[in-house]
């Protein structure tokens, strides 16, 4: 058999399973996690503008007030997804409005809430890789857990936005990679699960994407003391360190990270189209696409993926950087 053959076979079946799910069409009510900035923000914009009404979850009040601002449907939400009573709150008031407004159905939950730290797995402090498994792994699933009710009854979806880090790994990050990776086993799972319901569960697996979240997590690695680790442990992450240093220079290069936008639309099918994908791939890192690299880490024998990293690292990231670096430097000396 052909590997053509295998391909078309590996499609042909996909079609075939693909299952189709009932379709609620604006106005209806989204619920929007971590939408003070970034994909959630653009998101709840964008379905704003389509005629649904979003409540978006924010946690900080100036951030609330800014929400009020970008359209009449949105509706700003305080909720901190590793907050109890806030998951709690969230429901009722859900609930509340599908009852004074029955025409309007409960469309879909959006789990964009998400933490990163830029620092190797091996040099992360616990407490950083427990907040992040606490908003990106748990959060998402204690608020699904809670609205999971209301969910069935209405036959709404989940959306959860994953990475590209959900499927591959590399040297740095790890943390964050593998609160991606259970974020994509718990989105296979639930999926599952919800069959029988008719409910729609799907993954977004965005790329490098220019965010609040990327900025803070830039500020993590700058205030980084390498000086803190087991001197074994400074010199095997030295290097390592000093590549995220100078990749985070680089974000300001349109070519290196997308914009939040780039992941609307895919969310947007993900809640309306009646054959909704399980995972959406979208974007790109440092140049290649992220559905290419999914091929490719699906193809690839593990260690033959850590050969690739470890070169990338000393070999193509280097020059990359420098070609960033480049046109950094041209667009700032046209901006003078």
């Amino acid at each position: 058999m052909t590997f053509i053959s295998i391909i078309g076979i590996y499609f042909t079946l996909d079609w075939y399973c693909q299952v189709e799910y009932p379709v609620h069409k604006a106005p209806g009510f989204v619920v929007v996690t971590g939408a003070s900035s970034g994909i959630g923000y653009s998101t709840a914009e964008d379905l704003a503008k389509l005629g649904y009404t979003v409540f978006a979850g924010f946690r900080k009040d100036q951030d609330g007030e800014k929400l009020k601002t970008i359209h009449a449907n949105i509706l700003p939400l305080r909720l901190d997804v590793t907050n109890a009573k806030d998951i709690k709150n969230a429901v009722t008031v859900v609930t509340d409005a599908l009852e004074q407004s029955p025409e309007k159905p409960f469309v879909g939950l959006v789990n964009n809430a998400g933490v990163l730290f830029g620092t190797p797995i091996g040099a992360t402090a616990a407490w950083k890789t427990k907040a992040m498994y606490d908003v990106n792994v748990l959060g998402t699933i204690n608020l699904s857990n809670a609205f999971l009710p209301l969910i069935i009854k209405q036959k709404s979806r989940i959306v959860n936005i994953g990475s590209i880090l959900g499927f591959c790994w590399g040297t740095t990050t790890g943390g964050y990679i593998s609160t991606k990776w259970a974020l994509r086993g718990y989105s296979n799972a639930l999926r599952s699960e919800l069959l029988k319901a008719q409910v729609s569960v799907s993954l977004v697996e965005p790329g490098l994407i220019r965010t609040k979240m990327i900025d803070k997590s830039v500020a993590s690695s700058k205030a980084f003391d390498l000086s803190a680790l087991d001197p074994v442990l400074q010199t095997l992450y030295e290097s390592t360190m000093e590549m995220t240093i100078l990749l985070n220079s680089l974000w300001e290069v349109p070519e290196f990270a997308d914009p939040p936008k780039i992941c609307t639309d895919v969310i947007a099918d993900a809640l309306m189209n009646k054959y909704p994908k399980d995972v959406y791939t979208v974007g790109q890192a440092f140049g290649t696409s992220g559905s290419a690299m999914r091929v490719l880490y699906t193809l690839l024998p593990p260690r033959v993926l850590d050969a690739i990293n470890h070169y990338a690292d000393e070999v193509l990231l280097p020059a990359k950087i420098a070609e960033y670096q480049e046109k950094l430097t041209m667009a700032q000396k046209m901006d003078l």
